[in-house]
């Protein structure tokens, strides 16, 4: 899986869902990005990063690249900076660490942080 969203039936499901919307429609999706802090930080072990819940993975340039090239234009983005509070945890608890909730939340309160830069 690539980190800039090129595997699979990709093409595909952008196409489908520029047809399936109205004219003046807004798309919202929610997509694990690959370049923060979190993803970056708990490498494999990474919830953020898990088969088959993401298929693909982005960066935001390259999500709103590959929106573009659909006919998609990116209005906002906002980031889902208590996400990372999550994440940290369940990577924790799959590297089976003791203390699991005390390690997730420092990581995650770092991850937290890294939102403010």
């Amino acid at each position: 899986m690539a980190c800039d969203g090129t595997s699979g039936h990709l093409n595909e499901t952008w196409e489908r869902l520029h047809e399936l919307l109205k004219d003046g429609g807004c798309l919202v999706i929610a997509v694990p990005n690959c370049s923060s802090y979190d993803a970056q930080n708990i490498k494999s072990f990474g919830q953020l990063m898990m088969f088959p819940r993401h298929l693909w993975h982005f960066t935001p340039d390259s999500i709103k690249k590959f929106g573009e090239k659909h006919n998609f234009t990116l209005v906002n983005h906002l980031p889902m900076p208590f996400d990372a509070f999550y994440v940290s945890i369940l990577s924790e608890k799959y590297k089976e660490s003791k203390s699991s909730l005390v390690k997730g939340m420092f990581a995650g309160t770092l991850a937290w942080f890294s939102f403010f830069k």
